[in-house]
């Protein structure tokens, strides 16, 4: 029985790549606390949300029910009842669609900046009602008879068995382009990178492109999926992935299924689907290159490298004795994003950071001294409630302040005069709003109302009562002009649906980038007196970021300038600008390389401005159990990550398991019945995150017979002895604790108070009181952890440091326990190369064992490659664990294995311990671990496995089998 439970639990684990999860269940975070919230009925859609936001509810719930319908066609799926969760208070802007249990969840704050032309609630409905008919279609035939034994765990395997990300992901991203004037698909940003690689011959391994890379800049699964699906749509019919979709589902065990599907409705397997999209895409683009007629080049500003480097919204600001600096926001795989600055004249590239970014989210302003910027920056709590925060640099005095507190603004820009500054609001109730503030102090001046409920973005000050800005609404993107005095707007540049961003003023002129000619990215000139519109740059793979600078006209342009190792600061003159006059009012959105009209388009509907549904209350309480999966057999997600085969009936053995999660996330719940070595026992474990404090019982039953244990006197010596009781053992365990999180600038902080007791019904003779007493052990303590973001090649943080305290003992018995207290500390420290880091970690652990019979525990491990557990009253350890990435060329042997990254990380563990009769034991080990990174099979998320090699202190040389998945 244990054999088939392992190998059944391994392959669930293995192929749910897809749905990554936490603990037992996809869990995203939690809303606030002080939250209330309603609930309207639309159609099969019940959403759910924060009263206060009716407007937007009513708004999604409309868009959901008219376009599910379409959207769900070409795949024959039936939309199931699902309940939808709107989470306006985040700013991370994104949606999500998941099973176990089902739901969608979406953020409803758009981008603040960005080169989308369409409302962002209409992208979203499209793109998540398409994992939603997925989903549907996944659990079909037969995985529906056996969704009777797992709920609906069984959608989540055929998912992670059958239908990779890039497939789901592709599929959804090509229906929110198709059925959209303005999807993904539509944007040349989207695709760039490849046009990049495949016109300069840069071409890679099928894996490297499905998993990404170390060494490349690889694009993620939503272009790789659109790119196929896109010329597959080409040759094949508009059912081909609902016959796929059948035909994998009614033979999920027939091995070359899933191939041949592909073959007979898509004319090719996976695999030669790309090189078909790889070969249509690069005569594409070739046609397009040869109808620019040539391309502009600029000169290049930073230091020229083969690595793959960001530079993006250039700006020049004059130090205190006038002399020209180049600003800009740097990032690399190797680094993480930065302020840096270079000087204007310097040839060289050379160039010095400023300070580190966080979550950026507009580009960089200045008023010829000071920079502003704006950042997302966590809330202290709750993960579906984050700010955005205004930030200025004064560049003279090289001091930054923060001007705003736990708002959402976004996108500052100072007046000409540099004595107000402008900046938008998006409201959690839908629609944007522009504040005009004091940029000393933050006081907010002025607020208009933006109108219509459309997307204010990007701004320029045109002059000290005007302002331009980008508002997106039903009709696309365009340029508008606000009055301060009077509050109107006006038409600047009618709207449309191709990409417009990077909204600058010089000289009267406005300055912006746009994708409308030949499918690139590139820089454009707005006369608002005249309405002449000039394109100044025919960049070959895309020109973004416009900087113009002063008398620009008279002198340069800076720009970020695609290539394949990235996007190059740039600079050119105005003699080598394109200049040719360019009509943007002449199409409204760009056309699809795809044979296939559709029969609906979402830009197409009008929301009603008197709309209303049937509200009710959403209460928690009565929603708290919503049971979702079910296991022929006991599984303990939580035990996953100590697991061992020696107590392997703690984490799966014979029985079965019942699994609860209420749609918001906060509460969750395991019910199991398990049989092990002759023991029928009962297992129950809940955790509640919607308050401040996260509360978790756990509670196990039956595990063993439960014992008695006293001390008696045999030859002069104490004797501890043990006796079984034929009485079931009660184990439990209450844990709580504060996640405040304070991750800002660049910097992950957290601030962690716990409490939690354990208790047992193992019972033990205490003298004092003569009678035997059930263990029970309280332990409080607290963590601080301040860690830099690490670079996407980052294996340890480049700089961080950390403090744990805890402390424990045992009420009741305490006369038989000894207590414990720990003060640990550790940091982290940049190494001799880059992406390279040194951590050390020294612990102090003190117990008081004076007139006790026994240690209560350890809260230090031993050394690495010593089995025994070391005891003593007082031990002090140092560890230091040094972090090397090595990058094997990113080895394919194709459909088999993927090996993106090997992890040497050298190690040396120090432990002194000192007795009570003051004698010290010292405890020396070396040794490293070997890890590598790997896909296999073309599947599932990546796997880290290896070997750890110590020499004990025992002088003995010791393995030991290392493995994770990412997704725990």
């Amino acid at each position: 029985m244990k054999k088939p439970i392992l190998i059944c639990l391994f392959s669930v684990l293995l192929f749910s790549g897809t749905l990554p999860v936490r603990a037992q269940f996809y869990l995203t975070g939690e809303d606030p606390a002080r939250l209330k919230w309603n609930q309207i009925q639309a159609g099969p859609f019940k959403v759910i949300y924060p009263r206060g936001t009716d407007s937007l509810a009513f708004r999604y719930a409309f868009l959901l029910e008219k376009t599910a319908p379409y959207v769900a066609a070409s795949l024959q799926a039936r939309i199931p009842d699902i309940p939808v969760i709107l989470h306006p208070y985040s700013l991370n802007s994104n949606g999500l669609v998941t099973w176990t249990p089902s739901r969608m969840e979406l953020i409803t704050t758009p981008f603040p900046n960005g080169s989308n032309a369409q409302n962002w609630d209409r992208q979203l409905v499209l793109h998540e009602l398409r994992h939603v008919a997925q989903m549907q279609r996944a659990g079909e035939h037969f995985f529906e008879p056996f969704s009777w034994f797992t709920g609906e765990i069984s959608e989540a395997l055929s998912v992670g068995l059958y239908f990779g990300r890039w497939l789901l992901e592709g599929d959804a991203t090509f229906t929110e382009t198709l059925l959209s004037y303005a999807g993904r698909g539509r944007e040349a940003s989207f695709l760039m990178p490849y046009k990049a690689y495949f016109a300069t011959g840069k071409d890679f391994s099928l894996d490297k492109w499905k998993f990404g890379s170390y060494k490349h800049k690889i694009p993620n699964a939503y272009a790789l999926g659109y790119l196929k699906f896109s010329t597959a749509e080409n040759i094949s019919s508009e059912y081909a992935l609902a016959n796929i979709f059948t035909d994998v589902t009614r033979k999920p065990y027939w091995p070359f299924e899933y191939n041949k599907s592909f073959k007979r409705n898509w004319g090719e397997n996976p695999v030669r689907m790309w090189h078909h999209a790889k070969d249509y895409y690069s005569r594409l683009w070739e046609t397009q290159e040869k109808e620019k007629g040539g391309c502009t080049y600029g000169h290049r500003l930073n230091k020229p490298i083969k690595d793959y480097v960001s530079y993006r919204s250039p700006i020049i600001i004059a130090d205190s004795v006038g002399v020209n600096y180049i600003y800009a926001v740097k990032s690399s795989m190797a680094q993480t994003r930065r302020l840096v600055r270079m000087h204007e004249g310097d040839t060289l590239g050379k160039e010095m950071t400023i300070c580190l970014l966080g979550e950026i989210n507009s580009m960089l302003s200045g008023d010829g001294r000071n920079l502003f910027w704006s950042e997302t920056v966590s809330g202290h709590r709750w993960a579906y409630e984050n700010f955005s925060v205004i930030i200025r640099y004064d560049t003279w005095t090289r001091k930054k302040k923060i001007l705003s507190y736990g708002t959402r603004f976004f996108n500052p820009v100072p007046s000409p005069d540099g004595s107000r500054l402008a900046v938008v609001r998006y409201r959690p109730e839908g629609g944007s709003e522009l504040h005009i503030l004091d940029p000393e102090t933050g006081v907010n001046l002025k607020k208009i109302q933006v109108p219509r409920g459309e997307q204010l973005s990007e701004l320029a000050w045109q002059d000290s009562t005007h302002l331009y800005g980008l508002l997106t609404g039903e009709q696309g993107k365009g340029i508008y002009r606000f009055s301060l005095s009077d509050e109107k707007c006006d038409t600047i540049l009618p709207p449309f649906f191709y990409s417009l961003f990077g909204l600058r003023t010089e000289n009267g002129q406005l300055f912006f980038q746009s994708d409308f000619n030949h499918n690139t990215d590139n820089i454009f000139s707005l006369d608002p007196a005249t309405g002449k519109t000039l394109q100044l740059t025919q960049a070959r793979f895309g020109a973004f970021d416009p900087f113009p600078g002063q008398n620009a006209l008279q002198t340069r342009l800076y720009y970020s300038d695609y290539t394949t190792t990235g996007y190059q600061l740039t600079e050119i003159s105005v003699d080598s600008l394109l200049n040719t006059q360019a009509d943007l009012t002449a199409r409204k959105t760009a056309v699809l390389p795809v044979n296939r009209t559709p029969r609906f388009i979402v830009d197409t509907i009008r929301v009603p401005e008197e709309l209303s549904y049937p509200v009710k209350k959403y209460n928690k309480v009565l929603h708290a159990a919503r049971v979702h999966s079910w296991l022929p057999f006991y599984f303990n997600f939580n035990e996953l990550e100590s697991f061992s085969f020696q107590k392997y009936y703690e984490t799966v053995s014979a029985g079965v398991t019942l699994m609860s999660q209420n749609s918001l996330g906060t509460l969750y719940s395991i019910l199991g019945y398990s049989y092990h070595n002759g023991f029928h026992s009962g297992h129950f474990h809940v955790n509640y995150s919607g308050l401040l404090p996260v509360f978790s019982l756990e509670v196990n039953v039956n595990d063993r017979f439960r014992t008695q244990n006293y001390t008696r006197q045999e030859n002069n010596k104490i004797v501890f002895v043990t006796d079984t009781i034929r009485a079931p053992l009660l184990e439990a365990r209450l844990y709580s604790y504060i996640p405040f999180t304070f991750n800002s600038h660049g910097w992950h902080r957290g601030f962690i108070p716990s409490i939690q007791y354990r208790f047992t019904n193992d019972s033990y003779y205490v003298r004092e009181k003569q009678r035997y007493i059930n263990k029970g052990m309280l332990q409080a303590g607290i963590r601080y952890y301040q860690v830099q973001n690490r670079a996407e090649r980052d294996i340890f943080p480049r700089l961080g440091m950390g403090l744990n305290l805890q402390w424990g003992y045992t009420p009741g018995t305490q006369s038989l326990f000894s207590t414990i207290g720990l003060v640990q500390a550790y940091g982290y420290i940049p190494g001799l190369f880059r992406n390279q880091a040194l951590k050390i970690d020294a612990a102090y652990q003190k117990q008081q064992v004076t007139g006790r019979y026994f240690y209560l525990g350890s809260f230090l491990s031993s050394p690495r490659g010593m089995r025994e557990q070391v005891f003593a009253p007082h031990i002090f350890r140092l560890t230091a664990d040094y972090a090397i990435p090595i990058w094997p060329g990113d080895l394919s042997i194709p459909g088999v294995l993927y090996l993106k990254r090997i992890q040497l990380i050298p190690f040396t563990d120090h432990m002194y311990a000192r007795a009570q009769d003051g004698t010290v034991s010292r405890f020396h080990s070396y040794g490293t671990d070997l890890v590598f990174d790997f896909h296999i099979f073309r599947i599932g998320p990546m796997l880290s496995a290896g070997v750890r090699y110590a020499l004990s202190p025992q002088k003995t040389h010791t393995f030991e089998f290392l493995f994770s998945m990412p997704a725990f």
